[in-house]
């Protein structure tokens, strides 16, 4: 690949709220054919593309798939017999934002606690109280709501995020907002905590922004939560 299609790879990877690091870049030559793999850090998922050696604009591309076992989806085989055979970047793009969210799916997996081994270990402030196992009442849910919402214009004024992990964190910020609704005060906090601590691994790559979150939380809904 060129040097300025390299870079485009990159946006792709900084637009979608990860960051650069988290991917290991490496390339060879096999038959007069490049290969340039993107790894997630030492994960089995990689995106791989194989330039035609005829052609500076025309590609094949595999990626590895989370699910069992991680499977080769779209196995590249091209033989690139002509400098017409293969692909425009702008369908390997398609393919790379799939793997984009496998990737962010296998992220999220891998920072999700387990509640039943927390359960068990009960050592988590979390749900130490007895009534984290009650329903929200009705006051409680409009002050949480607002909490999140206040907490969604917390995130809008964070200096290092990009336009993209602003969005990205104000997406799972709705989606805790929601489960209010739907779950009661001990299901809730474990899913908080989760998608907290999965927000500022792998969004904000910075896993204190979770404790930092937390906090903005408890002050915003005037102690009648005990969020710890």
């Amino acid at each position: 690949m060129l040097v300025t299609q390299k870079n485009q790879v990159a946006g792709w990877i900084r637009n979608a709220g990860f960051d650069l690091a988290d991917f290991k870049y490496s390339s060879k030559v096999e038959r007069k054919i490049t290969h340039s793999l993107w790894r997630y850090r030492d994960s089995p998922l990689y995106f791989k593309v194989l330039d035609n050696p005829l052609n500076f604009y025309l590609f094949d591309c595999e990626r590895t798939s989370f699910a069992p076992e991680f499977p080769i989806i779209d196995k590249a085989e091209k033989v690139f017999g002509n400098k017409n055979d293969g692909y425009d970047l702008s369908i390997i793009a398609r393919h790379f934002f799939y793997f984009l969210e496998d990737v962010r799916l296998f992220a999220e997996e891998q920072a999700a606690q387990d509640e039943w081994v927390s359960l068990e270990e009960d050592d988590s402030p979390v749900w130490e109280h007895p009534e984290d196992f009650e329903n929200w009442s009705p006051a409680e849910r409009r002050a949480l709501r607002e909490a999140l919402t206040d907490l969604q214009h917390h995130v809008a004024t964070e200096n290092e995020a990009t336009a993209e992990q602003i969005k990205e964190l104000q997406r799972r910020i709705e989606y805790l907002a929601k489960q209010v609704e739907l779950l009661n005060k001990f299901n809730w906090k474990s899913v908080a905590a989760t998608v907290f601590m999965g927000a500022a691994r792998y969004v904000m790559n910075n896993p204190d922004k979770a404790q930092e979150w937390w906090e903005h939380l408890k002050v915003s809904v005037g102690g009648i939560l005990r969020l710890h």
